[in-house]
């Protein structure tokens, strides 16, 4: 029973990735049919973003208090009504509230569902199954956007939606047949608070992954498919270069999650931050789609370190706390929902104001300053307990 609610909450994470991931190449397509400003597309994009910041934290307190399960069980329903939406005629605000529709169950379902994830295993297995929703995810970006771009070539942008709406319907109907699990010790503990946060150097850490990953992924991906286009670059293009990115985020989020804790230290994130600004330096020194397309490929590892890493550095660092699993989930999701809306937004505004080299520059500059503050904090990382019984400090 426990592997088949597993293998659910992973399908419906599945889905809802290939639908998220399915919107990047169309946003262009969008932009045209409904005569949308580069800011106004920013703002559409951020949609889902935006839900999710408002929804997750919520939902992880409710994951806490009710159950995970029954939190995953709603998202399904939020998730088919959004997707049932882009399958309508758009317009934009019907395509924005969609987009929220889509968001609140997106949200929803990366807390309770990674939540119920971690309680369908046995501790020695957490890490991994924690951090395998990025490797799913990755799977989904590769495939995709290569699919909805070549879809959308034939026959609209519609079908696709329409199609992952009722399959989420059915997974959701699994998943809530199924039998709850058992309560996890400690699962259920104190509120977050400030103070608490404060003394979880692990969970800041964490935090500060997925807000540098969040904030540039989000940023590049209305950035970089815009000036694709501009560079006369179709959409099912987009949607192949989009699924090149994407295979060496599935790569490298596999390795992440095979390594489990070892993976998941203060080190090898501050070294990730900083070598993402790397692959930014691309666009500013070069012109064309080549660089641009070199931008996607190389980033794509580099952030599936930071997003894999994150979820295992949170949930060890609620434990240390003596805080909620599914509250500092729901935290680490707000991050990046936060930095999911900042980031178009923020990246529309300053390609209007200064072009989209200064993007970049901005981009570089947020890598280096992150990967700075995560060295200040390397030692106070502890270990956990199962390493120091072994006399292993990770850091």
């Amino acid at each position: 029973m426990r592997s088949r609610l597993l293998l659910t909450v992973y399908g419906l994470i599945l889905v809802g990735e290939l639908m998220w991931s399915a919107m990047v190449p169309l946003v262009p397509a969008f932009a045209r049919t409904l005569h949308l400003s580069t800011f106004e597309t920013g703002v559409l994009v951020s949609g889902t973003g935006a839900a999710v910041l408002v929804v997750s934290v919520p939902a992880g307190i409710l994951a806490d208090r009710i159950g995970a399960r029954r939190v995953a069980v709603g998202a399904s329903v939020f998730l088919a009504l959004g997707l049932a939406g882009h399958a309508l005629p758009p317009t934009f605000a019907g395509l924005f509230a969609s987009r929220v529709l889509f968001g609140i169950g997106f949200g929803a379902l990366w807390t309770g569902g990674v939540a119920l994830a971690g309680e369908l295993v046995p501790s020695e297995k957490r890490a991994r199954a924690l951090a395998l929703p990025m490797t799913i995810a990755g799977f989904a970006f590769m495939l995709g956007p290569a699919v909805a771009g070549v879809v959308a070539a034939h026959v609209g942008p519609r079908p696709p939606f329409a199609v992952a709406a009722v399959a989420v319907l059915a997974l959701g109907a699994g998943l809530a047949v199924g039998r709850a699990p058992a309560a996890v010790p400690g699962s259920r503990r104190e509120p977050i608070t400030l103070g608490r946060l404060r003394r979880a150097t692990r969970v800041q850490v964490g935090l500060a992954c997925t807000l540098v990953a969040g904030f540039t992924a989000s940023a590049v991906f209305l950035v970089v498919p815009l000036q694709l286009s501009g560079e006369g670059m179709g959409t099912a293009g987009i949607g192949v270069a989009l699924t090149a990115s994407a295979l060496g985020f599935t790569v490298l989020s596999w390795v992440v999650a095979r390594a489990g804790v070892r993976a998941a230290t203060a080190t090898v994130a501050a070294i990730a931050t900083a070598a993402l600004a790397g692959p930014m330096l691309l666009p500013i020194l070069a012109v064309g789609a080549l660089p641009l397309v070199a931008l996607l490929v190389l980033r794509g590892p580099i952030t599936a370190v930071l997003f894999g890493i994150s979820y295992p550095l949170c949930v060890e660092g609620a434990d240390e706390a003596g805080l909620g699993r599914g509250a500092i989930l729901g935290l680490l999701n707000m991050t990046w929902a936060g930095a999911a809306v900042l980031g178009p937004i923020s990246a529309g505004a300053i390609a209007q104001a200064g072009g989209d080299r200064l993007v970049y520059v901005a981009l570089i500059a947020t890598c280096l300053a992150a990967a700075s503050w995560i060295g200040l904090r390397r030692h106070q990382v502890v270990s956990t307990a199962p390493a120091a019984a072994s006399g292993a400090v990770r850091v």
